[in-house]
């Protein structure tokens, strides 16, 4: 029975010690980044429907123009023979509509490589972060500075990358979402302890403060 259990505890041992390694493997092991495919031509969707979203209706059959990566133009009656050097796309029985939005997100310092593809590939172009930073670097949490640089990069066509509406703070909750060894004004013991917190933020570049609810009334004074 020993000579049974001690085989189980080195087979055991051995599982996690692979796993150990395997996960060690993928950490270190560089990910690569999405592939980018710039559209440098000018486009014309011929008779497509487009989603009218401000007017709450489709418009049926619209030609859309699409020059130098803006829209141009979005007209029933523009042939494509008035744009016979942009690369013509047949639209029809297809539906054309503005990016979503996806107001609650939380991004991770790989987010690049796993998460900003997905947004893209299923139409979601904007998004609001609802995570922040303790430090100036977390290795783990994306930071303001991430998002505005996955922004910039996305904008000038580097990047696949959703827009980042406003920055937010890590979650405020009254001093019990606080790692040990940070600033102790984290915990809001205070009203300067708010005023550090929130000068520490307006550093980072942070748009608003994520409160929580175990907030006291005084603390949350305190930050507004």
């Amino acid at each position: 029975m020993k000579k049974i259990i001690k085989k189980l505890g080195l087979l055991l041992m051995s599982v996690i010690l692979l796993f150990i390694t395997v996960t060690l493997l993928f950490y270190h092991l560089p990910l690569k980044r999405p592939e980018i495919k710039p559209d440098t031509g000018d486009v014309l969707i011929a008779n497509i429907h487009v989603v009218d979203v401000e007017h709450e209706r489709i418009r049926l059959n619209q030609n859309v123009v699409i020059s130098a990566g803006k829209i141009e133009k979005i007209s029933a009656s523009s042939e494509p023979g008035d744009y016979s050097r942009h690369r013509l796309i047949d639209g029809r029985g297809k539906y054309l509509m503005p990016g979503l939005w996806d107001m609650h997100t939380h991004s991770l310092k790989i987010s690049p490589y796993i998460h900003h593809p997905l947004f893209i590939r299923y139409g979601v172009t904007s998004v609001r972060d609802m995570s922040g930073c303790l430090d100036q670097n977390d290795t783990y949490w994306a930071c303001p500075e991430d998002r505005k640089k996955w922004t910039q990069l996305s904008e000038a066509g580097e990047a696949v990358s959703p827009t980042y509406h406003h920055q937010s703070s890590y979650q405020t909750n009254g001093g019990n979402e606080v790692p040990d060894g940070f600033a102790e004004y984290f915990r809001l013991n205070t009203r300067s302890d708010a005023a550090q917190l929130v000068g520490f933020y307006v550093g980072q570049g942070v748009d608003f403060i994520k409160t929580y609810t175990e907030l006291s009334a005084d603390q949350f004074k305190w930050l507004a």
